[in-house]
């Protein structure tokens, strides 16, 4: 009705104005043309009046450029009552004032379509809404680090697969690159740390084979959560290696006592063959061996000082027997040449006497006649010419 009102208010007051313009060439009275203008315009008043307010949208910009993260403040006014929406999105309104963030999803200008709608009325309005150069820079930040982020996870599933070192330090020089923190790449990184530390252990365990790196490595393999079936494998191996040469090294250990408190060539040879038998760690042992082999060989030379020394000593012992022997040898020539020059000079002198009727010893029936007595018998004295008469001869003893 009022559109319809509207309609003809309008026709009306179009066809009073022509009607009063004809009538003024004509000179007709003016009234009829006046009046249909009036009552034409007042339906048009009241349609306008009647009809439902159309739908408006206004903006304070419709060229817009994004913040340095990628939104832009869609801004502006519709009907109180109008249904809004932005890019397809409803969006509400303070009794028709809006303002509305909209983000940019990459570095192209974009244009959004903007609709209000009352009734069976609807406005349009297009946005333009560009990239600033802060978003470009920081859209392209974000594909840098995208492609940073690829790289680092294929650098960590390297390094689960395998967790090396040199592939640990590759994915944390990565990770550190980031412009951001990622929590499970730090968790990841984390996990193959402790498999690489658990490495580091075991091959140093694996080298020195002591009990202590051995309980080094069991606490850090305890934590590893990659590869743990290699671990288990190689620490069941360590750990028999491990005892094998505690016990080469307790054997060479009794050993060494054994030839400290007996320093003799066999017990220090057990000693040293054990000890060069032993995998690693020689030093103190070679050192504590060494130190036998130096007391076996002192011992040897102040043996053999000693026997030299017995030696010397008997035969300077024997030197002196002999000197004395020879003394007393030469000490008996003497006397018995002595004892031969005295007896021989006795028999001169008994001779000489025996001459002048001297007397001498004989026995009843001994054949020698004697100066003196020198053997067993009945000696008796008597004139040597006594005993010439009878035929004895001198002794050979006395004379």
């Amino acid at each position: 009705m009022a559109y319809v009102l509207i309609l003809i208010g309008f026709l009306g007051v179009i066809s009073g104005i022509v009607k009063l313009i004809i009538d003024l060439f004509k000179k007709k009275p003016k009234k009829p043309a006046l009046m249909l203008g009036l009552f034409s315009f007042l339906a048009f008043v009241v349609g306008v009046v009647m009809a439902p307010p159309a739908a408006n949208l206004k903006f304070e910009k419709t060229q817009l450029e994004t913040n340095g993260y990628g939104a832009a403040i869609i801004e502006g006014s519709t009907n109180s009552k109008a249904i809004l929406t932005i890019a397809g999105i409803e969006v509400s309104h303070n009794e028709g004032v809006f303002s509305y963030a909209y983000e940019l999803s990459d570095i192209n200008v974009e244009e959004v379509i903007v609709q209000s709608v009352l009734d069976d009325s609807k406005a349009e309005e297009t946005i333009t809404i560009s990239p600033s150069e802060e978003f470009i820079a920081f859209i392209n930040e974000q594909k840098e680090e995208e492609e940073r982020v690829k790289k680092v996870e294929s650098a960590l599933a390297l390094a689960e697969k395998d967790p090396s070192e040199e592939n640990y330090d590759e994915a944390a020089t990565l990770i550190e690159s980031l412009a951001k923190e990622y929590e499970n790449f730090d968790q990841r990184l984390k996990t193959v740390y402790k498999s690489v530390e658990a490495e580091k252990a075991m091959a140093v365990a694996e080298k020195k084979l002591s009990k202590k790196s051995l309980k080094n490595a069991e606490n850090l393999i305890a934590a590893v959560s990659l590869n743990k079936n290699d671990f288990s494998e190689r620490l069941s191996k360590l750990q028999k290696n491990v005892q094998e040469k505690e016990a080469l090294f307790k054997a060479a250990e009794e050993a060494i006592v054994l030839a400290e408190k007996t320093p003799s060539d066999e017990n220090y040879k057990n000693a040293n063959d054990l000890v060069e038998s032993l995998p690693s760690d020689k030093g103190n042992y070679q050192k504590r061996v060494k130190e036998v082999k130096e007391t076996i060989q002192k011992n040897k030379e102040a043996e053999e000082k000693r026997i030299a020394e017995e030696k010397r000593i008997a035969e300077e012992e024997e030197e002196e027997e002999e000197e004395r022997v020879a003394a007393e040898q030469r000490a008996a020539e003497v006397e018995i040449a002595a004892q031969e020059a005295a007896q021989e000079a006795a028999a001169v002198e008994e001779h000489n006497h025996a001459e002048v009727g001297e007397t001498v010893l004989v026995t009843p029936t001994g054949s020698k006649y004697h100066v003196r007595k020198c053997g067993n018998g009945n000696y008796s004295p008597d004139t040597l010419d006594n005993a010439l008469a009878r035929g004895l001869e001198p002794c050979s003893k006395c004379y």
